[in-house]
Order: C-alpha cells, then structure tokens, then sequence
C-alpha cells in the first residue's frame, strides 16, 4: 500500500518530501498508461510518442512520499 498526493495543479509541483510521478498514455485503440518516477523514461516515451497527463510544464500527475 501507498499514499499519493495531487501536485500543486497550478504548476504540477510537488511537496519537499514527496517524489513527483508521470504518467503517460499511448493514445491508440489498446489504451494504455505508463507510470515513472524517471525523467529519462517520461523522454524516452514521449521521443516514442506516448503523451504526458498532469500538471504543469513536466505534466505530473502525483506525488508519492519517500518516506
């Protein structure tokens, strides 16, 4: 089990302790999301033509707590 948070919906940050998380969907007829942590990958699949859903310029779509 785990606590998520929205991010601010303003700017799509999230708060000190908490990890921002993306999703993506590929927006074909087999919907899919994809959930990262990582930067890299959210690239990666956009690069790939998946889509950002979220919040501010990076689009997060939550904050998990890291501790």
């Amino acid at each position: 089990m785990f606590t998520v948070d929205a991010p601010d919906p303003a700017d799509g940050t999230c708060p000190s302790a908490a990890l921002p998380i993306y999703r993506l969907y590929n927006n074909r007829a087999d919907t899919n999301h994809r959930y990262t942590t990582s930067l890299a990958v959210r690239a990666q699949m956009m690069n790939a033509g998946w889509i950002a859903e979220g919040y501010g310029a990076l689009a997060v779509a939550m904050c998990a707590a890291t501790q």
